[in-house]
């Protein structure tokens, strides 16, 4: 079951913990598995003709509980106004500048897996249009599952 609410904002005393609430009570947040909160970043602009222009927005994807895996966190998904425009390819390069797999300086991304060096743009273009789509996902989870197990606490486990 996927249920969609509207945020409101809280007012009195709680408000300065958690300015955002929603209508119908806590029903929604005690039966719910997963509670994902969406919220817009900021726009995504480009100047055409001297103008700049909205392309979309780059919206947060906050998870706030989550009784299926455990993690907590948020990301950012850019969504361009064109139909069926998900830029994944730009969200993912971000995503390895971010966490400092590749290097970016004045620019200039150096992503050495796919032997380039050049602007953000210009490597999506480079994967779109070269098919390096998988290649991509497969590094994404690579530093994402190096960065899960740099977290994980090294015990031995107390009962087997």
């Amino acid at each position: 079951m996927i249920i969609i609410s509207q945020t409101r904002d809280n007012i009195g005393f709680g408000s300065q913990f958690n300015p955002k609430v929603y209508s119908g009570g806590h029903a929604l947040k005690f039966y719910a598995a997963l509670q994902i909160w969406l919220s817009s970043v900021g726009d995504i602009k480009k100047t055409v003709k001297g103008k700049p222009r909205q392309l979309g927005i780059n919206s947060r994807l906050h998870v706030k509980k989550n009784h299926i895996t455990g993690a907590k966190g948020a990301v950012d998904v850019p969504i361009h106004h064109n139909p069926g425009v998900l830029d994944d390819i730009g969200s993912a390069v971000s995503y390895l500048i971010e966490e400092g797999h590749w290097s970016e300086d004045k620019g200039k991304v150096k992503a050495p897996e796919f032997d380039f060096e050049g602007s953000v743009e210009k490597l999506c273009q480079k994967i779109d249009g070269e098919n390096l789509e998988r290649d991509l996902q497969a590094l994404v989870v690579e530093v994402w599952d190096d960065i899960q197990t740099a977290c994980r606490l090294q015990r031995k486990v107390k009962y087997e």
